[in-house]
């Protein structure tokens, strides 16, 4: 018997060309006249899915068949997700875009630490950057090393475990912080493991931090002023979400250069054309890459999606779901 899948969200048309050539035949895609919230009630009835992120409770109460609200990206720290208690469907979001984020992620770490956009600046102005007899470069020219470099991973999920796989060829020391205590193979090269309440002791370890956690009450801010400052002389890389981290303290950290440099994906405001990613000065700090939350744009592919094609293929095969959200821990 078919599956009714009902789009609550406009998709691009590449990015539902893109659904439609991998759903099983056993899926019928519904596309509304309109995203009204009354044209979404009126088609509710008669859906088994929901894709999208659209938790209205009217939406819900009116849809009697639903057995999976599909969301086609990873976040969903912005969704209601408290409307959706007592109901018995499930809901999933999507981690196949993490390969695509891991590899943005060190792309930035690398970039920071070979301060290439700094000196692709400096030579479009004909400044080479090469070392003064006096030492007295704005920028050193000389980078960092990856090797024997002590990295750590905050939060471990798909993401953090590919950031840490990509990495393993740079020889780096890896530390890992995360929700649960994780055990690890000799061969992972973790030098030693912490959970979230040990997240002090971690950060005074490390030398650059790639930020891979969710946003939670628990996460929220968690990385403030205090905290930031235990990252004394190190890098940080944040592709995870901008809320996770005080803006402000780490603006002045940075300015400062108690922390050495950052690379950030997500930022606390609104993407929006002709606004800048902060209230704070970011651009105009040398030691800061700046990123358009971008990490997940993959040319000739659409990987935020798979994951969403897969389960809507799974319930209609019978098969297990994956990605399923614990709207308590709202991950």
């Amino acid at each position: 018997m078919k599956k009714r899948i009902l789009l609550t969200k406009p998709f691009f048309g590449k990015d539902l060309e893109y659904i439609k050539s991998g759903l099983s035949s056993e899926a019928e895609i519904i596309i509304p006249e309109n995203f009204e919230l009354e044209t979404l009630i009126a088609l509710a009835k008669d859906a088994d899915v929901f894709l999208g992120p659209n938790l209205s409770p009217e939406l819900l109460a009116n849809a009697k068949k639903l057995e999976l609200i599909q969301i086609p990206w990873t976040g969903v720290d912005k969704l209601e997700l408290s409307n959706l208690e007592g109901y018995d469907f499930v809901l999933c979001n999507s981690h196949s875009n993490s390969l695509a984020v891991a590899e943005h992620s060190v792309a930035l770490a690398l970039a920071l630490l070979k301060k290439i956009p700094y000196h692709h600046d400096e030579l479009t102005r004909g400044n080479w950057n090469r070392p003064k007899p006096d030492a007295s470069n704005v920028v050193s020219p000389f980078s960092v090393s990856l090797k024997g470099l002590k990295v750590g991973l905050l939060g471990y999920g798909s993401i953090a475990k590919k950031i840490h796989k990509l990495l393993l060829g740079f020889d780096c020391d890896f530390y890992v912080c995360s929700k649960s205590q994780k055990k690890f193979d000799k061969e992972q090269n973790v030098t030693e493991s912490f959970v979230l309440e040990d997240v002090d002791d971690f950060l005074g370890k490390i030398e650059l931090l790639f930020v891979c956690l969710p946003l939670t009450t628990e996460t929220n801010k968690l990385l403030d002023h205090s905290k930031l400052s235990l990252l004394k002389n190190g890098y940080l890389i944040n592709t995870a979400r901008g809320e996770v981290i005080e803006e402000k303290a780490l603006f002045e950290l940075l300015s400062d250069k108690v922390i050495k440099g950052a690379a950030i994906d997500t930022w606390n405001g609104t993407i929006k054309d002709g606004q800048k990613p902060s209230p704070f000065e970011f651009e105009k700090l040398n030691n800061v890459i700046l990123s358009s939350h971008r990490a997940g744009m993959i040319e000739g592919s659409l990987p935020h999606l798979d994951d969403a094609i897969t389960n809507v293929n799974n319930l209609c095969n019978g098969f297990p779901l994956i990605n399923i959200v614990d709207i308590n821990k709202k991950y």
